[in-house]
């Protein structure tokens, strides 16, 4: 089997261990019964997803399952909260491998690896000051829902765009593909450009008939199954979407596979 893997750090694991990202957990309860070969496009920027899907055709025909993660870089803002109505894209590259900005390669995915820290130290925090910054947080967060409303952030605009075009070339790839949708976070404006996102994908991917699954649907605790940083899934829910995963690809028509991979 061809699996052809699109997305950003958490489609190859990062800040887990080794081989406990939901993409590779899904993939060995495939290779359990069938040879895979994978190809990592990672990471991956949507733009640059739709300049792949429009050069290179071919790799998309001859996969014969295509997972698609697109949208966590897009989505991520750590700029002042006035620029949200400003910016069409993220202000910082921070964090992301220059090669984001030229990813037309597949890559070996253990040269990205990296495991982050499960534990951090607490910080001691002050009432007065927690309490401002909580209210200050609920404004932005009531703003930023009328702004939506009215479709007045830049951010959310251009991944709607950018995302409807990606659906769109995918066209005729329904029966091999699964869409996920961007990953929750613990920063706030972030995870609401998050959330807002992912709505947006589950209305394309019903749009254009293709499966799709919502990160931030699954999500119970985010104390709990996120990484302290924030802005990282841990390897607890990396299973929980590894399983949500296996499951959605068993009901693809086009592979022939058993309920019995979902227990492995």
């Amino acid at each position: 089997m061809k699996v052809l893997v699109l997305g950003g750090c958490h489609v190859y694991g990062y800040g887990v261990k080794k081989n406990k990202g939901f993409v590779q957990q899904t993939l060995f309860s495939l290779s359990i019964h069938q040879s895979v070969d994978v190809t990592y496009f990672a990471p991956l920027k949507l733009s640059q997803a739709n300049k792949l899907l429009e050069s290179r055709p071919e790799l998309f025909e001859e996969s014969d399952l295509i997972i698609v993660q697109l949208g966590n870089y897009e989505l991520s803002f750590q700029g002042k909260f006035k620029e949200l109505i400003k910016v069409k894209t993220p202000l910082y590259e921070e964090g992301f491998p220059k090669s984001i900005n030229e990813q037309f390669q597949p890559v070996n995915i253990d040269k990205l690896h990296q495991v982050l820290p499960i534990e951090e130290e607490k910080k001691k925090s002050n009432f007065w000051i927690e309490l401002d910054f909580k209210l200050r947080l609920f404004t932005k967060l009531g703003i930023s829902e009328v702004l939506y409303f009215f479709n007045k952030i830049p951010l959310l605009y251009h991944f709607n765009v950018e995302y409807s075009r990606f659906l769109r070339g995918l066209d005729g790839f329904q029966n091999k593909t699964v869409i996920v949708s961007p990953t929750p976070v613990i920063e706030k404006i972030s995870n609401f450009l998050r959330v807002k996102g992912a709505q947006k994908v589950q209305e394309l991917a019903t749009e254009f008939g293709f499966d799709f699954i919502r990160p931030d649907s699954l999500l119970v605790n985010p104390q709990k199954e996120i990484l302290p940083e924030g802005f990282h899934i841990n390897e607890q829910f990396h299973y929980k979407l590894s399983q949500k995963l296996m499951s959605t690809i068993i009901s693809l028509s086009a592979l022939s596979l058993t309920s019995g991979l979902v227990d492995n």
